[in-house]
């Protein structure tokens, strides 16, 4: 499948709508707003127990496995690469509400908010397995680039030329939380749980790499 904008698997775009048991195995190619089950959703969309096996690949913003631009999204699973510019996830690009109980098992490129659950937003009871890389911005996470998450965990190694860096979060808070993914950033803001915010009740036993250049001081 491929296309400009609002590109999906299942439907590009849909509003006040439950989407639920659908499963994409083609790969899509688009600009924004993609995603492996929608493209783009209203604010009152709920996708529920929907899987990605496609490759998704974007050139702007907003690209998901599951959603590219999304509301409710639970019990979903990512199996493919995603790759775009910026708002990357592995379940959903830019999130409206708290995605919860979501898995991404692939790995996940992109320039600036990149995350393994969900680029920018937040997410509760997910888990993100695959590796996260950030070739040029800042804001990278094993589940979230910017946002909170609750009851999360990240295996996947977390690889930034930016700053912002982490195995949670690039910026954000975080609560029950665990990292066990290797994380290397190229400069500043760079942690175990989250490159810059708030962590509590959270523990990481990954190594920690701040490569920082000589242009930065």
């Amino acid at each position: 499948i491929s296309g400009n904008e609002k590109i999906g698997g299942i439907a590009g775009e849909t509003s006040n709508s439950y989407i639920s048991y659908c499963i994409n195995n083609g790969d899509i190619t688009a600009s924004s707003d993609v995603g492996g089950i929608t493209g783009y959703n209203s604010t009152e969309t709920t996708i529920f127990a929907c899987d990605n096996n496609g490759v998704i690949k974007g050139s702007y913003d907003s690209v998901g496995g599951i959603s590219g631009y999304s509301g409710r999204i639970s019990q979903c699973n990512n199996y493919e690469t995603v790759s775009s510019l910026s708002d990357v996830g592995g379940i959903v690009g830019r999130g409206y509400y708290t995605v919860e109980s979501n898995n991404n098992y692939a790995d996940i490129v992109g320039t600036r908010y990149v995350g393994g659950i969900v680029g920018y937003g937040s997410a509760k009871n997910c888990g993100n397995s695959g590796n996260i890389t950030c070739t040029e911005g800042n804001y990278t996470g094993g589940i979230s680039g910017n946002g909170t998450a609750k009851y999360c965990y990240n295996t996947g190694n977390i690889t930034s030329s930016g700053g912002y860096t982490a195995g949670i979060l690039g910026y954000g808070d975080a609560e029950y939380c665990y990292n066990t993914g290797s994380v290397n950033s190229d400069k500043y803001h760079v942690g175990g749980i989250v490159g810059c915010g708030n962590a509590k009740n959270s523990y990481n036993t990954a190594d920690i790499c701040e490569r920082k250049s000589k242009t930065d001081g």
